[in-house]
């Protein structure tokens, strides 16, 4: 849809609005590493739909801040297929792994996912440099 927009000021906008948005996710993450020092995790025994519906909104609120980054960036839309299939079958394993090691490597984790967002992030403000040609 934003390849149909001719105004040059809002396509080139559109580059630092994912930047952001980037940048953002990746700051949540590190700041959720440290909250995570102090926390235990445990399972839980019951869950009923309300915390199902909390949670599924939580997470939710971050598909769709970097469904709108991959639309800014006018990423064709099989490439967003299979990067779907990729992060489904790394979510599945992941949910393996983490129940297998638990707390172990938790932080490290987390903090290496927000450093790959800030990453994404200056990754798309430098290429938005380099098309400019400055």
């Amino acid at each position: 849809p934003m390849r149909y927009l001719n105004h040059k000021v809002i396509i080139e906008a559109n580059k630092w609005i994912a930047a952001i948005i980037l940048l953002a996710l990746g700051i949540k993450m590190l700041r959720n590493t440290q909250k995570l020092i102090h926390l235990e995790e445990r399972l839980e025994a019951s869950l009923n739909y309300k915390d199902i519906i909390i949670l599924a909104a939580r997470s939710g609120l971050d598909v769709l801040l970097l469904g709108n980054v991959f639309g800014f960036l006018e990423a064709p839309i099989s490439s967003v297929y299979i990067l779907f299939i990729i992060v489904s079958l790394f979510v599945g394993i992941g949910l393996w792994i983490g129940e297998r090691f638990g707390n172990k490597y938790q932080l490290l984790l987390n903090s290496c996912s927000g450093m790959i967002l800030i990453a994404m992030s200056i990754e798309v403000v430098i290429s938005f440099f380099d098309m400019r040609g400055i």
